[in-house]
């Protein structure tokens, strides 16, 4: 596949997201669903080409591993073998402190906790002191903020203070079942370096611009 067009605006960094599917295959994601990934020989995409290309090009690579997000097992071979050439940040459906540092061990840079999974907001002071090489994911579903756990704050500003209260340096906003809310984009990009993700295409990582946003996390491979 050609390279892709960055769309962003100038200072910011776009980070391409591979769905790691069971045996390490990439996923195509669109709204909720899930199914192989193809080239354009109609052949399933080779994960380590598809992430050595990507790394080249962009540097760092953002992974749904949905073997640990949907059932708890995360794939840390697979992560262990792209860490050889990549910076990785991984999302593996971490609801604990101790599952961080299991992330990190196999070679990721970062660990992704998430409002939507962990079981409490102590949870991530835990991981904190177990491991500082952890961001924080925001989660909105379908327009409204998915913190199930109680003693969250009530809005994103309020996470996210007390997040940066802990030492936690970089969060996410993510937008699912939605339309990205660029007003709190804006408000919490005023704290500390953060990124935006979702259902968002590249063309649309051009309203990046004035948002003071360190980017964007975009699917591969992007739908169409």
């Amino acid at each position: 596949m050609a390279p892709l067009s960055r769309a962003a605006p100038e200072g910011t960094r776009l980070i391409p997201a591979l769905w790691l599917g069971p045996s390490g295959q990439i996923q195509q994601w669109s709204s909720g669903e899930s199914g192989p990934a193809l080239g354009e020989d109609g052949k399933p995409l080779d994960l380590f080409e598809t992430a050595d290309r990507l790394t080249e090009e962009y540097g760092r690579l953002y992974i749904y591993d949905l073997e640990g997000i949907r059932h708890g097992t995360a794939q840390l071979d697979y992560l262990a073998e792209i860490s050889r050439e990549a910076e990785l940040w991984v999302d593996a459906g971490i609801e604990d402190a101790g599952d961080a540092t299991d992330i990190i061990i196999a070679g990721a840079s970062r660990a992704v906790l998430s409002t939507a999974r962990l079981r409490s907001a102590s949870e991530l002071g835990r991981a904190w002191k177990l491991t500082p090489e952890i961001v924080l994911e925001i989660r909105y579903q379908n327009g409204e903020l998915k913190a199930p756990a109680g003693d969250w704050g009530a809005t994103p500003s309020q996470i996210a203070e007390s997040a940066r209260s802990l030492g936690v340096k970089d969060l996410i906003l993510q937008f699912r079942g939605g339309p990205v809310g660029w007003d709190s984009v804006r408000q919490l990009a005023g704290g500390g370096p953060t990124w935006v993700a979702g259902e968002l295409t590249l063309e649309e990582t051009g309203s990046l611009e004035g948002t003071g946003a360190s980017g964007a996390i975009f699917s591969y491979p992007p739908e169409g």
